[in-house]
């Protein structure tokens, strides 16, 4: 299934969003919806490990990594942020290899 997101999944940024790093901040244009997305610390840092190749479980241990919180509520963070970001049409995820996994 097309954009299915779970833990193994591969998200990626879609190619018309522009986005720029802004201190701790991260700005995201979608320049088709004329829409601007403002992304907080944990946001932009996410969303800079978002390059096609990472699964949303490779981002959530490097969130782990510098964030002090669980891993549980970083993936469930994680995932709701990837839907939220889904919705808004700025990334989309590539479906697990084997297209298995759980849909989140």
């Amino acid at each position: 299934m097309r954009n299915q997101l779970c833990l193994s999944a591969i998200p990626r940024r879609r190619e018309e969003v522009v986005g720029d790093l802004t201190g701790d901040e991260a700005v995201l244009l979608h320049p088709l919806r004329r829409e601007i997305k403002v992304l907080n610390q944990v946001g932009a840092r996410t969303w800079s490990l978002i390059d096609g190749n990472r699964t949303v479980a490779d981002i959530v241990s490097v969130i782990c990594e510098e964030y002090e919180a669980t891993r549980e509520q970083v993936e469930s963070d994680t995932l709701a942020f990837l839907k939220e970001l889904q919705a808004l049409e700025l990334v989309e995820c590539d479906p697990p290899a084997g297209g298995q996994g759980v849909e989140a």
